[in-house]
């Protein structure tokens, strides 16, 4: 998949997820996709989420997670930034990516 992709981020959570894991950068598109408007950008393209959560699933998608990965020493500096973005539940470290660096 593609970093940060609406459509595979609505994809991913229109099967079922309970969240989703986005690299840095991408916090605010990973944020829009995962709500459906007024409140994100998130399509009603599949129904297993309001057979399974109910009609009331669409007016909220509350508990739906969104993750920030920090991948990448760099990205440590701009941590603030990563955690100031409304919408984000956890910031979680790379632990792989950041040990090969």
């Amino acid at each position: 998949m593609a970093a940060g992709r609406p459509d595979q981020i609505e994809w991913v959570l229109d099967q079922g997820a309970d969240g989703v894991m986005v690299p840095p950068g991408e916090q605010r598109r990973g944020r829009a996709a995962r709500r459906y408007p007024p409140r994100g950008s998130r399509s009603v393209g599949g129904v297993r989420n309001l057979l399974e959560r109910g009609p009331g699933y669409l007016s909220g998608a509350d508990d739906v997670v969104c993750i920030v990965q920090i991948e990448h020493v760099a990205a440590l500096s701009n941590l603030d930034e990563n955690l100031a973005v409304p919408g984000i539940d956890l910031v979680t470290p790379g632990h792989v990516d950041l040990a090969g660096q």
